[in-house]
């Protein structure tokens, strides 16, 4: 770690008067903390922090060390570069930090890039950065950011204070007294307060609020998400599901939006066509919470293979960050006793617990190889349920049904105490924020250890605890219960797709579940998408090579159709693999059929867009297929007035004026 301060942050001599800084409304903090792994690039940056007029400027050359000065002592100001050498990234520091809350509600947390794409900026701003900056460093432009930053989280920390205490009501409150301080809100507040609305259950008020925004700026994908899930929440599912594959056509990397269809799609049954948003959602997004969504839901639906590839993938690019999580490897061998591998399963499992055996040897709260700190809470407990109820499937499979009687209890009994330890726990920790209880996913697949070992009492009770005392009523609402229903001998009817009632209110509860998640999605706090600093007016430049520490998944093997007549959203998962795969005709067959179950479908119309599109880009210009892609962008026009002239802006007016090759 290196130290400075406004002597000795630089070999040039202090500001003459003219050049003093000018007086702030605010006050800067007293210390910054530098992470980079370039020395320049440090240097750089603590320049400019000097130069404003901050004291103390600690430095940092990765994310680990960083991670251990701000768990020492908090800092009010840090500014971290996104990509690094090793597998723990920026994003993921600033993940780590929101979910531990390591930092006071007044502190900002600022990412810096060396390059921005669509997609780098849209995972980055899952987490709220206080500003994104892009490299080279220059003092006019950054500077201002990194003042707009600390003054918006200076004004803003009473709202940020209600925020992480999790009480709606009392967020609501310091909104307001805000808002009536000030004279009028900011559009950053009317999302707080949107999202304190919707956390009450208090909908017309939300819509209302949201409507107020967009009345101020559009496009707005937060006000337009709360919409949707108003309309959601008060039982009017299909104009949700409208609204938000409308706002995915015309920006597909809206991750909020990917959550709640997701969400809308589980609640109402539609477990298909869920599972194809989260497979869609992954190619932009690349994130392990996504990796995990598609993974479970994968498994959910017997898409073994994609299941694998998720968790193996999470596993590998996770290992050595504080963003790992045992429930990974318990999925991973969940997934291979399934496909029959029930040694490997038990290699896996086994390996597993001795790794934490060894790394939890007489320390409380220990390290383990990777420097980490192992999470010995409620998700530890967790993963090693999950891990007993994988060994008792594997000897279940191999004929030995004492052990797997013994290892089903053993996994009956820390579910048991994983609840318990959620409840006690008083640690702010990554594993307690991440995961306050058992999830009712990894419920679930305990019962389903219980049964293979013949434990049919024990599994129903399990079940209910999830589902309550009329399961097959509940099957299609959670990821993992019908898949469990039937491996235990239930006749589970066909899912009916209906419209729900209006749930109850919930705290900020707007995404799809997974195993990590029995209950509020976000940890986040809502904040205005910060924009990079300059040099991002054109942003949606292609993907280079992945970066260290992505979780991008490789490339899979195409599916073969399933037998029988597809449906659209099938037909539009084969459309989507066979477009990833550089099959451009048989996307475009397959995108085509879509359509013409579907007209009026956002979601077939951009897919046969983009596969024409892609087509011609390899292949050269078709006249053709130009007049088709100018029609699905009139027909999503229709649909969404704005959307084709967000998505390709210029291009239906070239297409009404003279041809050009």
């Amino acid at each position: 770690m290196e130290t400075s301060s406004p002597s000795a942050a630089s070999n040039r001599s202090q500001p003459a008067a003219a050049d003093t800084p000018r007086k702030r409304a605010f006050r800067l903090p007293e210390r910054a903390l530098i992470v980079d792994e370039q020395p320049g690039a440090r240097q750089a940056l603590r320049d400019v922090v000097v130069e404003m007029g901050v004291r103390q400027v600690d430095t940092a050359r990765d994310p680990q060390q960083a991670l251990e000065l701000i768990e020492a002592e908090p800092y009010p100001l840090v500014l971290s570069e996104v990509n690094f050498k090793g597998p723990f990234s920026g994003s993921q520091l600033l993940e780590v930090v929101r979910t531990r809350r390591l930092m006071p509600a007044h502190s900002a947390f600022v990412l810096v890039v060396s390059e921005a794409s669509r997609s780098l900026v849209a995972t980055t701003s899952e987490w709220q950065p206080d500003a994104l900056l892009l490299k080279p460093i220059v003092h006019a432009v950054v500077a201002p950011r990194i003042e707009q930053a600390i003054r918006r989280r200076t004004a803003y920390a009473k709202v940020h204070e209600a925020s992480l205490r999790d009480d709606p009501a009392e967020l609501l409150a310091a909104v307001d007294a805000l808002i009536q301080r000030l004279g009028a809100p900011s559009i950053e507040l009317l999302r707080w307060r949107t999202q304190a609305l919707l956390a009450l259950g208090k909908f017309e008020d939300a819509q209302a609020c949201a409507a107020l925004a967009l009345g101020e700026r559009r496009p707005l994908p937060w006000a337009q998400v709360a919409l949707a899930q108003v309309a959601h929440a008060q039982g009017r599912s299909d104009e949700a599901r409208a609204m938000l594959e409308a706002q995915i056509a015309a920006d597909p990397y809206q991750g909020a939006a990917y959550d709640l269809l997701i969400k809308v799609h589980q609640t109402t049954g539609q477990t298909e066509e869920a599972l194809a948003v989260a497979r869609a959602a992954v190619k932009p997004l690349s994130t392990p919470r996504r990796l995990r969504t598609l993974g479970e839901m994968a498994y959910a639906q017997d898409e073994l293979e994609l299941a694998e590839t998720c968790y193996t993938t999470l596993i590998s690019k996770t290992a050595a960050t504080p963003v790992r999580s045992a429930l990974d490897i318990g999925m991973l061998g969940q997934v291979l006793v399934t496909q029959g591998e029930a040694g490997k399963a038990l290699e896996l499992v086994n390996r597993s617990r001795a790794q934490r055996v060894g790394a939890a040897k007489g320390v409380e709260g220990v390290e383990g190889a990777n420097g980490f700190e192992v999470p010995q809470g409620a998700e530890e407990v967790a993963a090693q349920a999950l891990a007993e109820s994988v060994a008792a499937q594997a000897h279940s499979l191999r004929g030995d049904h004492d052990s797997a009687r013994t290892h089903a209890r053993r996994a009956i009994e820390l579910a048991t105490s994983a609840a318990a330890v959620a409840s006690d726990s008083t640690t702010a920790s990554l594993s307690s924020s991440r995961s306050p209880s058992l999830s009712p996913s990894v419920t679930l697949l305990i019962a389903q250890g219980a049964q293979s070992a013949g434990l049919g009492e024990e599994a129903m009770a399990l079940v209910r605890q999830v589902l309550g005392d009329d399961p097959l009523a509940l099957a299609h609402t959670q990821p993992m219960a019908a898949r469990v229903l039937r491996r235990a001998g239930f006749a589970v009817p066909k899912q009916v797709v209906s419209e729900p009632a209006a749930p109850a209110p919930k705290a900020l509860d707007d995404g799809p579940q997974h195993y990590m998640q029995p209950g509020a999605t976000d940890t986040a706090e809502p904040s205005d998408t910060p924009e990079p600093a300059a040099g991002l007016g054109a942003i949606d430049t292609p993907e280079s090579a992945v970066r260290p520490g992505s979780t991008e998944i490789p490339a899979l093997p195409l599916r073969p159709p399933p037998p029988g007549p597809l449906q659209v959203s099938q037909r539009l998962m084969l459309s989507d693999d066979a477009l990833y795969q550089g099959h451009h005709a048989e996307a475009i067959q397959h995108a085509q059929s879509a359509l013409a179950k579907a007209p009026d479908h956002p979601m077939a119309l951009l897919a046969l867009m983009r596969s024409q599109l892609m087509r011609m880009q390899t292949e050269g210009y078709d006249r053709a297929s130009a007049a088709i892609v100018h029609d699905c962008l009139r027909a999503l026009e229709r649909l969404t007035p704005g959307a084709a002239g967000r998505m390709f802006k210029g291009l239906l007016a070239q297409r009404d004026g003279p041809e050009q090759g």
